[in-house]
């Protein structure tokens, strides 16, 4: 019987997130400054990952 799986790690409050779509894991990637994380947003997008943008953590839920 498959145990259910964990988060490592707690979404820290102001900090921007996105998203490496990959299998068998999604590989999720953090930034404290909005700039370097669209920089790597976009550096990501251009050499053709599937990638979502999930935006920056209130706390609470995403917000974009």
């Amino acid at each position: 019987m498959a145990r259910p799986r964990r988060k490592g790690f707690a979404f820290a409050a102001g900090t921007y997130y996105f998203q490496i779509k990959s299998k068998p894991n999604n590989i999720t990637i953090s930034r404290k400054d909005e700039e370097q994380a669209k920089d790597r947003f976009e550096h990501y997008e251009s050499i053709g990952k599937n990638i979502e943008w999930m935006g920056m953590w209130n706390g609470k839920a995403f917000e974009k």
